[in-house]
């Protein structure tokens, strides 16, 4: 499947989350690269952006609010979600599991994000920031 083909066919998955948060799906962009070829796209609620790539499988997901950022992985990691939240293990051989468990992921622990004022999501990302190396040391179970 052609990344941008499976953009559109993962925004079915996500619109069930996302537009009732009144998020606004942006098309996405593609091209190639010496990785292959990849798609972004990302969706939009005034000052929030929940931006996702794809090239063999749903890759990069950065959430932002104003000038916050944070990628999903420290964002689970932040909250306490990672490693037992859905996108952790999601199958990279099924092309919408990534869709999928990122979904199931919003919907379990991205409240403050998609829906509420955001106060626990800007606290999380100065964490990020007050950092030396702006990122969360290494993972390790």
């Amino acid at each position: 499947m052609k990344p941008i083909d499976a953009i559109l066919a993962g925004r079915g998955i996500l619109d069930s989350i996302m537009a009732p948060a009144g998020f606004r799906f942006e098309p996405p962009a593609g091209g190639e690269s010496s990785g292959g070829p990849y798609a972004e796209a990302a969706y939009v609620r005034g000052d929030r952006r929940l931006k996702f790539s794809y090239r063999f499988a749903l890759g990069d997901v950065e959430y932002r609010i104003g000038d916050a950022a944070l990628d999903h992985i420290a964002y689970m990691r932040l909250l306490g979600a990672y490693p037992k939240c859905a996108f952790a293990s999601f199958s990279r051989e099924e092309p919408m599991a990534g869709f999928e468990a990122l979904r199931d992921d919003l919907a379990a622990f991205a409240g403050d994000f998609l829906n509420g004022p955001g106060d626990e999501f800007l606290r999380l990302a100065a964490q990020i920031d007050a950092l030396p190396e702006r990122r969360l040391p290494r993972f390790v179970p």
